[in-house]
């Protein structure tokens, strides 16, 4: 057998096993079956496939014979201990001939799947192209027969049959001569087709249309550059029109006196676009704003980053990969980040998500939030997956949110909710170790009037000023806070744990605070300086609740203005009884509210000048079950105070229009009204309309009797929507009273466009009538101006018959009070309806 022949097949089995996923390791052997390419595989095992192989092979065959093999053995690569191979798939065997007809040998292949880590060669295919290039040649030696030729080139085209890659020859033209299986399978043609057809069949019409061109500067040697025996990739043309890409190796060879080239091309199109998106893939990574690590899982160094990763830390690439996780994470040295990935390692978590620092080249740190996972794949090294983001800026804005939340924005000083937080901490303090604590309220005195004077933007920075003052007092012992408008409370820890010295401390405190305030400053300059009020509280255990304590000290403070201001009062025992009276009342009241017979209205007569009653005032009365009957000075301010005036207004609303309604339907009331005080609270509701409306509906009383009395400090705190809330109510009918006029906010501006049917002298003008002659001009003033404005005029309080003389003198006609009726429970006004005395 010529050797040549013999090892250029040996090595292009050998090279071909490295171009597909289905592996062929070839063995050439003589007539006595002996490898002639050993392998440290088992020679037993070997020895079988082959001496099954040759009882299956004809001696005079020369067709390739397929056998499949069961089998699975391990197929070692030169001498080298590491598997290539792992299964055996199929095994191909031909044998070999001599010109003489003599038998030679038997060429064995074996195909194998290769393991994931088995890389092609790049330069298998134009070593191919060559060895087929020798396997042609070799058959023209000028000792050899037609016969050996013949069976040379059988021999050679069997060989070229089991490649995996496809081989073509054409000849400086470009005709198609030969071609094996693996390129009618790669373009989808018969041999048939293809034989003496040009190659151009193969390529895409803007590349055939050029390649003619290149054959005949080829065949005339005047191509620039290397061609022959080069890899190169080109575009390809299916049969059925779709295209591919396909790594082409070229070499011209000569049989006789005819150049011939020899192709070995290979279908790279899934190599390709595997590249391709590796590629996009890269720059995706690139382009993110979050940063990829990956890091061995056993060294933990650094094998890949993006470029996100080395504009965050400011190293460079080389630099990265020389380093570790802990390496720019300061918080976790090498043991306590083994110790923190453990999980992910033994399967307890799929991810790890935590927020750390990363520390820059420059030695500056970063906060980062991390997600991580372990990757174990098949045949790969274990490794570690980090997508890192940069929360610098969400960190800030998380900051600023929580001092938004927390801060006062105006004074920087803490608000309501932390300095809860910061009380609660103390009140615990001083039940573990029984030293003494306070709360102190300060509540800076007329600063409404500074505000409405100067303006709020000078207000605000009085305040500022106050609160640095307050801040320098305290110390950082100390905490306090701006609950809103002009109020600051204060926490404060003493060292001591007897009362009277924790007293005493305190009250050093509160009187370094009062004279902080009553410096001059920049806002009032040489104005009056400002004062406050103090009220505080002691406390030494947590017995008794924050929110508690803070309504104790605003009590002590409203003592200290009740002092004359620039004062300071403690929460005592009086104080104290105070506080649980009104808790019980609270209590009794909102009992009250939801039993619904207990606070009723009683009805005072309103007159005309003859004296006749032409109407009531509603006025509540609370039957307590215990306390008997309570006046309105008992609990409607505590009714503000709880919030339960408007649930208490809409009863007595209800129950008004109800009892009217009932004495209309018994007697000739035509043109009476029924007066009913609504409450600032209730008028600023949007549905006070609709509740007005449903108590009409709800007690069959027209609304042209019905009178709702508000109070010029009713109207006051928004004009605007006030009077759209009246005109609402009026367009149904119910008229309005201006109640208490000339003691509040009288302006004859808003009194010409508040939508209103009747003025009220207010008591305080009717008892001073008969002393003082200006109250007399006011009072005959407001009758001038009623009269001008077309309005009904009513005075209350009165209680003499000289006073009732002094107003018919100056011209009033509606009067209430003493001197005609007290306020009276509805059974007595039924009695005197009934007796005709009205």
């Amino acid at each position: 057998m010529n050797h040549k022949i013999r090892h250029a097949i040996a090595d292009l089995f050998e090279l071909s096993a490295s171009t597909s996923n289905n592996k062929w390791l070839a063995l050439v052997l003589d007539d006595s079956l002996e490898p002639v390419i050993h392998t440290p595989a088992d020679t037993a095992e070997i020895r079988s496939y082959l001496q099954a192989a040759e009882e299956l092979i004809d001696r005079q065959s020369r067709e390739l014979i397929r056998i499949e093999l069961q089998e699975t053995v391990a197929v070692l690569s030169g001498d080298t201990a590491a598997a290539t191979f792992v299964s055996t798939r199929t095994l191909k065997a031909v044998n070999l001939f001599n010109g003489k007809g003599m038998h030679q040998g038997l060429v064995v292949a074996l195909s194998v799947t290769a393991k994931q880590n088995d890389a092609a060669r790049e330069e298998t295919l134009p070593r191919i192209a060559q060895l087929a290039e020798q396997f042609i040649s070799s058959g023209t030696l000028e000792d050899q027969s037609q016969q050996a030729l013949e069976h040379s080139f059988n021999i050679n085209r069997a060989i070229l049959n089991t490649l995996y890659d496809a081989v073509l020859m054409t000849d400086l033209q470009g005709r198609i001569q030969s071609v094996n299986p693996a390129l009618e399978r790669m373009f989808g043609y018969p041999e048939s087709e293809l034989i003496g057809e040009f190659i151009t069949k193969l390529m895409p019409p803007e590349v055939a249309h050029h390649h003619p061109g290149y054959m005949q500067a080829h065949a005339d040697g005047k191509t620039t550059g290397k061609i022959m025996g080069n890899l190169r990739a080109v575009q390809g043309l299916r049969a059925d029109g779709s295209r591919f890409t396909l790594q082409i190796a070229i070499t011209e060879t000569r049989v006789g006196s005819e150049r011939l080239l020899v192709a070995a091309l290979q279908d790279i199109t899934e190599s390709e676009e595997t590249r391709l998106n590796l590629k996009r893939f890269r720059k995706t990574l690139d382009s993110t704003l979050d940063c990829v690590f990956m890091f061995d899982a056993q060294t933990l160094q650094f094998f890949y980053v993006n470029q996100g990763a080395i504009d965050q830390l400011g190293y460079t690439h080389s630099e990265l990969l020389e380093l570790h996780p802990y390496d720019v994470k300061p918080k976790y040295p090498e043991p306590e980040f083994r110790k923190m990935i453990e999980p992910l390692t033994s399967g307890k978590v799929r991810r790890l998500n935590f927020q750390t620092v990363h520390r820059h080249k420059d030695g500056h740190e970063l906060p980062v939030d991390i997600s991580m996972q372990y990757v174990k794949l098949e045949g790969e090294p274990a490794r570690f997956i980090a997508i890192v983001r940069d929360i610098s800026e969400q960190r800030e804005h998380q900051e600023a949110i929580e001092h938004l939340a927390y801060f006062d924005p105006l004074t920087n000083l803490p608000n309501r909710s932390l300095i809860a937080l910061r009380l609660e901490s103390c009140l615990r303090n001083c039940a573990d170790t029984g030293y003494f604590g306070a709360v102190m309220l300060s509540d800076l005195d007329d600063f409404k009037t500074i505000n409405d004077t100067l303006g709020h933007r000078d207000g605000d920075q009085l305040l500022v000023e106050i609160s640095d003052r307050f801040s320098r007092v305290l110390g950082e012992q100390h905490a306090i806070s701006r609950l809103g408008g002009d109020e600051f409370l204060v926490v404060i820890n003493t060292t001591q744990r007897q009362y009277r010295a924790a007293l005493e401390e305190v009250s050093q405190i509160a009187r370094q605070l009062l004279a902080a305030a009553a410096l001059p400053t920049d806002t009032l300059g040489h104005g009056p300086a400002i004062s406050t009020s103090l009220g505080f509280v002691l406390f030494n255990d947590d017995s008794v609740s924050s929110s508690e304590l803070m309504r104790m000290a605003d009590i002590a403070m409203y003592d200290a203005k009740r002092k004359g201001k620039n004062n300071f009062s403690l929460f005592d025992d009086i104080m104290q009884e105070e506080l649980v009276e009104e808790h019980q009342l609270t209590a009794d009241l909102n009992r009250a509210l939801a039993a619904g017979d207990e606070i009723v209205p009683w009805f005072q007569p309103k007159v005309d000048g003859s004296g006749r009653f032409n109407g009531f005032e509603a006025l509540a009365r609370w039957q307590h079950p215990q306390r008997g009957w309570l006046g309105p000075a008992s609990f409607i301010a505590l009714a503000e105070k709880k919030n339960l005036i408007v649930p208490l207004s809409d009863q007595i609303l209800l129950h008004a229009c109800r009892q009217m309604n009932s004495w209309r339907e018994r007697f000739a009331l035509e043109g009476w009204t029924l007066s009913v005080n609504i409450s600032q609270s209730q008028l600023a509701m949007a549905s006070f309309p609709e509740k007005v409306a449903q108590a009409l509906e709800q007690s069959g009383l027209p609304a042209s009797a019905l009178m709702l009395e508000i109070t010029e400090s009713v109207i006051a705190e928004n004009i605007a929507a006030s009077i759209e809330q009246m005109e609402r109510i009026r367009s149904t009918g119910v008229r309005f009273s201006l109640d208490d006029f000339g003691t509040g906010y009288s302006s004859l501006s808003y009194l010409r466009q508040l939508p209103i049917d009747e003025l009220k002298i207010d008591i305080s003008f009717v008892s001073t009538l008969l002393s003082n002659p200006e109250t007399r001009t006011i009072v005959e003033i407001i009758l001038m101006l009623a009269d001008a404005l077309k309005l009904n005029v009513v005075a209350e309080g009165v209680e003499y018959e000289e006073q009732l003389q002094a107003l018919l003198e100056l011209g009033c006609k509606g009067f209430q009070g003493y001197f005609f009726s007290r306020p009276q429970p509805p059974e007595v006004i039924l009695e005197q309806l009934l007796a005709g005395n009205t």
